[in-house]
């Protein structure tokens, strides 16, 4: 995690310094509306949205660049494939490899978005009680605490894992992924117009 210039904790080109920092250091920025989860049960809403989620991803574009073109031109041998993708998922576990014809954009890679997902959904019962059945939420007000997944940040990032993406065009090929971008800053927080979008999709089903 790290905190968006809008966080306001330093001033904007402090902040910029340090997502370079995070950058060179090997993070990137998943594209997953992520904020941080309330810290106690006071507050169902109330979740820290000045921030975006990071995975450590030790390679650049060009590095991505090079290798996918060498491997669709059948130039890079079994040995080299194999040890690229031994050294990406001993660094990455993450990472998702997706078929090569379908792979044009050099400027992510892929996650499956389950991850991200079940992140928020194990900060937010780390909080709320791990007292769920698959798909029973702990009910509200037993014991005084509320239903976390009737809170806004949760229904957004359920609404994004379970519908959104899911139909997304390349899904058949990517399968339910979210990308990674391998850009170097500024990283952009995707979560305002994917709020924008999910209240309109709230509306409308």
């Amino acid at each position: 995690e790290t905190n968006t210039p809008a966080a306001g904790d330093v001033s904007p080109e402090q902040s910029v310094i340090r997502h370079n920092a995070l950058y060179n250091l090997g993070y990137r920025l998943v594209q997953f509306p992520y904020a941080q989860p309330p810290l106690t049960t006071e507050d169902l809403n109330g979740s820290f949205d000045e921030i975006v989620l990071l995975v450590y991803y030790p390679f650049r574009r060009d590095d991505v660049e090079a290798f996918l073109a060498k491997q669709s031109l059948n130039e890079a041998s079994d040995y080299e494939i194999s040890a690229k993708l031994d050294l990406l998922k001993r660094y990455c576990s993450w990472f998702h490899q997706t078929a090569n014809d379908k792979c044009n954009n050099f400027d992510t890679v892929q996650m499956d978005v389950s991850i991200p997902f079940r992140y928020v959904e194990d900060f937010y019962q780390s909080v709320f009680g791990y007292e769920t059945d698959a798909g029973n939420g702990r009910n509200e007000g037993d014991d005084g605490i509320p239903d976390y997944r009737t809170a806004d940040y949760y229904r957004l990032a359920y609404w994004f894992t379970h519908d959104r993406v899911s139909r997304n065009e390349n899904s058949e090929d990517l399968g339910v992924t979210v990308p990674v971008s391998i850009l170097s800053p500024p990283w952009d927080d995707c979560k305002e117009s994917l709020t924008s979008e999910w209240k309109e999709w709230e509306l409308n089903k």
